[in-house]
C-alpha cells in the first residue's frame, strides 16, 4: 500500500470516527431533552376524575348525610307486579334527576359558583359561608399522586397565610376510593395542619365541572374568581398566586 492509499484509508477512518461521535452526541442530547421536558411538566401533572361517586349504601362513611331518594332506590318493596312497576317508575324518575357535569368554571364568570360540603365535624357548610377573606379552593383525593406532590407546599402556605386566607381543601369523597375516615387518616398521618372538607355528594365536582385533579381556584374576599390552576403547583407558583390574591 503506497502513501496515497494510506492517506485515503486514514481519512476514511477519521470520517467514520467523526460520524460515530456525532451519532452518540445526538442520542445523548435527545435523552437530556426528554428528561428536561419531563421535569418541566411535573409541575402541571393531573389525574382524571370519575364523575360517578359510589352508592352511599356501599360506603362506610358514617358522616355522610342520608338521602331519602337513595333509600327509596335501595329498598325492596314487597307485593305483586304493581309494587315492582311502581319501584321501577320511581327509579327511572330518580335516575333522570342526577346532575349533569358542568363545563369547567372559568374565571371570566366572575362570581365563584356556590356548593355544599361537609367539614371535619360532619356539619354541612357552603363555599359562600367563607366570603369575607380570600379563598384557596383545592379539589384533591388521596389516590391522586400530583395532589400529594403539592400538599406539603399547601401546608406551608396555610401556616404562613392561614390568618389572612381561607384554605378549602375539598376531598372527592366518593365513598369507595376515599371516605371521610380514610381522607382524615391520610392528613393526620402526613402531619398536615390545614383542615379538610368532604364533597360526599360530588356537589363541588358537578358545579365546577372537575374532570382532573388537582384543580385549584383562587377567589377574592368578595367571592370573585381571580385565577385557576389545573395540575399540581410548585412552592413558588402557589405563593405567587396567593400574594397576587392578597394584593
Amino acid at each position: 500500500m503506497d502513501k496515497k492509499q494510506k492517506k485515503i484509508v486514514l481519512a476514511l477512518g477519521l470520517v467514520a470516527a467523526l460520524v460515530l461521535v456525532l451519532v452518540v452526541a445526538g442520542l445523548g442530547y435527545r435523552k437530556l431533552s426528554s428528561l428536561y421536558a419531563e421535569r418541566q411538566n411535573s409541575g402541571t401533572e393531573t389525574v382524571s376524575v370519575s364523575t360517578e361517586p359510589s352508592d352511599s349504601s356501599e360506603s362506610s362513611d358514617s358522616s355522610k348525610p342520608s338521602d331519602s331518594s337513595d333509600s327509596s332506590q335501595t329498598a325492596e318493596p314487597s307485593g305483586g307486579e304493581e309494587s315492582q312497576e311502581s319501584s321501577e317508575s320511581s327509579e327511572t324518575t330518580e335516575s333522570s334527576e342526577e346532575p349533569e357535569l358542568s363545563e369547567p368554571v372559568d374565571v371570566a364568570q366572575n362570581i365563584a359558583p356556590d356548593f355544599k360540603m361537609l367539614n371535619m365535624d360532619g356539619e354541612e357548610v357552603r363555599l359562600s359561608d367563607f366570603w369575607g377573606k380570600p379563598i384557596v379552593l383545592n379539589f384533591w383525593a388521596t389516590w391522586c399522586g400530583p395532589c400529594k406532590m403539592e400538599m406539603p407546599y399547601i401546608d406551608e402556605a396555610y401556616q404562613q397565610y392561614g390568618d389572612d386566607v381561607v384554605f378549602l381543601l375539598v376531598n372527592l369523597t366518593d365513598g369507595s376510593r376515599d371516605t371521610v375516615e380514610s381522607a382524615t387518616a391520610f392528613v393526620e398521618k402526613e402531619g398536615y395542619s390545614f383542615p379538610i372538607y368532604f364533597d360526599v355528594e360530588y356537589d363541588g365536582v358537578y358545579t365546577y365541572g372537575i374532570n382532573a385533579i388537582p384543580t385549584t381556584y383562587f377567589i377574592d374576599e368578595n367571592g370573585v374568581l381571580y385565577d385557576t390552576q389545573i395540575g399540581s403547583m410548585t412552592h413558588n407558583m402557589l405563593n405567587q398566586k396567593i400574594e397576587e390574591l392578597l394584593n
